[in-house]
């Protein structure tokens, strides 16, 4: 068993962590949404979008952990988009 094993939905019924986009971990250089899942520091967050209206999400999860953040910065991710 890895050590990531042991982090797969280890934070899934923790309290919704506020955070600010702007101020997360990228993955890499050239990926503006995906981040560090600031939680578990191993697990991505990917910024999910709406199926109907493609809209950025105001909630996301950990792909990992199953950490629930808001982005509090949502307005500004969705203008820096248009």
């Amino acid at each position: 068993m890895s050590q990531d094993d042991c982090l797969i939905g280890a934070n899934i019924k923790t309290p919704i962590l506020d955070v600010r986009h702007q101020d997360l971990k990228r993955v890499s250089d050239n990926s503006s949404f995906r981040s560090v899942c600031p939680a578990c520091k191993k697990g991505i967050l990917l910024v999910g979008r709406d199926q109907q209206t493609f809209e950025l999400l105001e909630f996301d999860r950990c792909i990992l952990c199953g950490q629930q953040v808001r982005y509090t910065d949502i307005d500004y991710l969705r203008k820096r988009e248009s």
